[in-house]
């Protein structure tokens, strides 16, 4: 939590690496099964990380890993609904992550 709080003062709440401090604590919570903890955290992620992610490939292999968080914790509550709609989220960020990889590739060719 001391992290957090630190990463939110020097770089605001939505940068990477405040995201990063987030995942860190969302993860801790999951694995000590306090679930609410974790999807409100997990809410706050998911936020970041869109608002965040045409930024670089850092943040969408954050987001990545907050996508399969969230199917994680869905499965653990047993609802399957929103643990479906994680893996279509996670999905769709491949399918970007593979055209951002695309893009990167034809800009360095022209060079």
């Amino acid at each position: 939590l001391k992290a957090l709080e630190i990463n939110k003062k020097a770089y605001g709440e939505e940068h990477v690496e405040t995201m990063e401090a987030f995942f860190n604590l969302t993860s801790i919570y999951l694995k000590r099964n306090e679930l609410d903890k974790t999807e409100e955290y997990l809410k706050k992620l998911i936020n970041i990380g869109e608002k965040l992610k045409n930024n670089n490939q850092r943040v969408l292999k954050n987001l990545e890993r907050v996508y399969i968080l969230c199917e994680d914790l869905y499965k653990k509550l047993g609802n399957e609904e929103k643990e479906k709609e994680c893996r279509e989220k996670l999905k769709r960020l491949n399918n970007d992550k593979k055209k951002e990889i695309y893009k990167i590739r034809l800009t360095e060719k022209k060079k």
